[in-house]
């Protein structure tokens, strides 16, 4: 038994003697984590659940950022297991699965529904969007090689679970003389899969399809890796670089196609002076067109960038700052965006039980106010943070948008 601590005490204290950017607290651990957000760029979370929603269309219009109206959402959650020999030799194993979404409605068409435009004139707008489910399964490989420089190599198979890229749709906004505006919006949204959804979409499956569904999912992935690089500068900074190389597309030969649209109308628009203004709307989706026509490709966003650990006072407090360039749909012409992430996070632990963590970023289009709390009792550790959201800076810490996450930790 004094033999095993021993082995145990010499394992752990290798762990802590080169500097890195992430020390692992353990040599084996086993853990969970789960995130989850949404968010928006104007509309507060107590003026959108309450009973009784009323929305100023012109106060939008006053005060909506010209980038107009922006709503996302992001999920992740992981299971995963490291085994941490020693800086030369880490394994880590994981599965997750992964969402995200993001819609654009221009300012334009707010500033036309709530000031009004030139009878008998039309205009027309794009709405853009797009929504993904990745389930994602790999291993990553960390050694030092010429004693200062840490290399971690992660591939992962990834299987889009449900695929919407990005789509558009067309609003038209017309007037009439007699005081009376129409918005409409239409839009054709093709949704690809690994199988067919029209048998769960009409409650005609068994069991059988199910499994063999599942086989064909896991089946029909992408391969991407991701390599990372880092090494002290100084006793009390350390840099590093990191990609993620999308390399082989999953593939789906599975598509639905709706019409989807929506219409708004006001009559009498001169009447929102005596309380006569008359409103209408209505919206719905159209017949659903399943093909076998074609097979997708999709690949998971590219990524580059450079981190650093900075550690002014000791291994008890860490800066960390991050920037970063993703291009997603990197290799379809059409439907690519490219855009920045960044990040800065302060940490503070002490002797590594309790720790507490600050951090400002922006992550998938997203500004993100995040507090969280580390609770170590050696074998179980437990991270909770929670964190505000919204399409821009300051609206970031204006209730339009939260998260939360939540990781435990189980080793030795």
């Amino acid at each position: 038994m004094k033999r095993i601590i021993c082995i145990c005490a010499i394992l752990a204290s290798s762990l802590l003697a080169f500097a890195e950017l992430y020390a692992p607290h353990r040599i084996v651990e086993v853990g969970i984590d789960s995130q989850v957000g949404a968010s928006n760029n104007y509309f507060r979370a107590d003026e959108v659940f309450t009973k009784n929603l009323v929305i100023d269309l012109r106060e939008v219009s006053e005060n909506l950022s010209s980038s107009g109206l922006e709503i996302d959402y992001y999920t992740k959650d992981r299971i995963f297991l490291n085994v941490n020999i020693s800086p030369k030799f880490r394994l880590g194993l994981f599965t997750e699965t992964e969402g995200a979404g993001y819609l654009n409605v221009p300012h334009r068409l707010f500033e036309i529904l709530g000031k009004g435009y030139q009878a008998g004139e039309d205009a027309t707008f794009d709405i853009e969007g797009y929504a993904d489910l990745f389930y994602n399964i790999g291993a990553s490989f960390h050694t030092t090689i010429f004693e200062k420089y840490g290399v971690t190599f992660t591939p992962t198979y990834y299987v889009p679970l449900a695929y919407m890229e990005k789509t558009t749709a067309k609003v038209t906004v017309s007037s009439t003389d007699d005081g009376s505006l129409t918005a409409r919006a239409d839009a054709q949204v093709t949704l690809y899969s690994a199988v067919s959804l029209q048998k769960y979409k009409e409650n005609k499956f068994s069991s059988g399809d199910v499994t063999s569904d599942i086989a064909k999912s896991l089946s029909s992935g992408g391969f991407d890796l991701s390599l990372a690089v880092e090494r002290p500068i100084f006793p009390k900074l350390d840099v590093g670089a990191f990609v993620r190389i999308p390399m082989i597309p999953a593939r789906l030969d599975h598509k639905m196609t709706m019409d989807v649209y929506g219409y708004y109308t006001v009559n009498k628009l001169m009447g929102i002076l005596d309380k006569s203004m008359e409103m209408d709307k209505d919206y719905g989706v159209g017949d659903v067109v399943y093909t076998t026509d074609e097979s997708k490709k999709v690949w998971r966003p590219f990524r580059i960038g450079a981190e650093a650990a900075w550690r002014p006072f000791g291994s008890w407090f860490v800066l960390r700052p991050m920037l970063a360039l993703v291009v997603r749909n990197p290799y379809t012409s059409g439907v690519r965006s490219v855009y920045p992430e960044f990040s800065l996070a302060a940490e503070a632990a002490f002797r590594n039980m309790i720790g507490i963590n600050f951090s400002t970023n922006y992550l998938n289009r997203v500004f993100v106010q995040q507090m969280g709390i580390m609770l170590n009792f050696r074998v179980i550790e437990l991270n909770i943070k929670a964190m505000l959201r919204g399409g821009s800076f300051i609206n970031s810490f204006n209730w339009t948008g939260a998260g939360a996450y939540v990781g435990v930790r189980i080793g030795f």
